[in-house]
């Protein structure tokens, strides 16, 4: 059995990374502190199409399999 992540797979894991560390990492402590929740982010969050992962192409989703979900 392959436990290899796929080029597309990497890709998804390297986005997100990247998103976590430009975007959310330098703010998400003051967040936390005054529990606020964070809505610029999550709306910078969806024009990366992480957020429709599983939604087929069709509605609107990036049509992700589940392992990079």
């Amino acid at each position: 059995m392959n436990f290899e992540l796929t080029p597309e797979q990497r890709g998804v894991r390297a986005l997100a990374r990247e998103f976590a560390e430009r975007e959310v990492a330098p703010v998400i402590r003051r967040y936390d502190e005054t529990h606020e929740f964070p809505h610029e982010i999550l709306a910078r969050l969806a024009g990366t199409g992480l957020l429709g992962a599983l939604v087929p192409e069709e509605y609107g989703g990036a049509h992700l399999d589940y392992v990079s979900y």
